[in-house]
């Protein structure tokens, strides 16, 4: 189970370079726009994992109409969110824990959506379904959510250089057999496409910065793994013997639900 004080605090630490960073992210948003653009009649939108505004100011351009409420348990993500998105109205931004705010929640929304944010929660089903009561009987949800087969590469790199196994912050993330059995039993029509996104990058240290960067990977009780030069030099060799480069894949879901036909 993921501390949401790690991840808080990896957020925050990560909100002066997500923008540098997250460029699979910025993509994603931009893919998961084109799901929820069409209602353009929407007035009512609410966002989980904000970030730093760039899905936000996505949303703000197509639906200029709407009240959109944007969540994010980063504080300095939200302070970064409001910069971008500085002289807009209908905006509303929400610093909190969607899994222990949703019960405090009243209002009802048109869209529900969220990029890049959901597998960081720890009851993904009961927070789903809690979500779902806040839809309007003609409402939309729409998410990518990384699954638990990313970093896949790191993880076997970490437990052969190291010889130890050691659980990555992605191996809690949802599998898709897992998504789909939230969304049918929720949903009356969903869908689910599974991306496999891989990048390459020059050398260690530069996978280890786009991840903390990211603010993908949160530290652990135990602290950090990865300690020292030798560490990263270890790590990149054990890489190219085994891969013949620095390549990471990236699995994503592209989710999709509506409670009324």
């Amino acid at each position: 189970m993921l501390r949401k004080r790690n991840v808080s605090h990896a957020f925050s630490r990560a909100a002066v370079t997500y923008d540098h960073y997250s460029r699979i992210q910025e993509e994603l948003g931009q893919g998961l726009i084109e799901k929820v653009k069409h209602l353009s009649e929407a007035k009512t939108i609410l966002e989980i994992g904000c970030g730093t505004g760039g899905y936000t100011l996505l949303l703000a351009d197509a639906f200029p109409h709407a009240s959109i409420t944007a969540m994010d348990i980063s504080r300095a993500m939200l302070a970064r969110t409001a910069k971008k998105l500085k002289g807009r109205k209908g905006i509303y931004l929400v610093e909190g824990d969607i899994e222990s705010i949703i019960y405090d929640m009243l209002d009802k929304f048109q869209i529900i959506t969220s990029n890049s944010a959901l597998h960081w929660l720890n009851q993904l089903d009961i927070t789903m379904r809690q979500l779902a009561l806040r839809l309007t009987d003609d409402g939309v949800f729409a998410a990518t959510i990384f699954g638990n087969q990313s970093l896949l590469e790191l993880k076997r790199v970490i437990e052969e250089t190291f010889g130890i196994k050691r659980e990555l912050p992605a191996d809690t993330f949802p599998s898709r057999e897992g998504l789909e059995r939230i969304l049918a039993s929720i949903f009356t029509v969903w869908e689910i496409d599974r991306l496999s996104i891989r990048r390459r990058y020059q050398d260690m240290l530069s996978l280890l910065r786009t991840l903390k960067g990211s603010g993908v990977a949160p530290g652990t009780d135990n602290g950090p793994l990865i300690r020292t030069p030798r560490s990263v030099s270890a790590l990149e060799d054990c890489f190219k013997r085994r891969y013949g480069m620095i390549e990471i894949t990236y699995e994503v879901f592209v989710c999709y639900g509506r409670i009324r036909l």
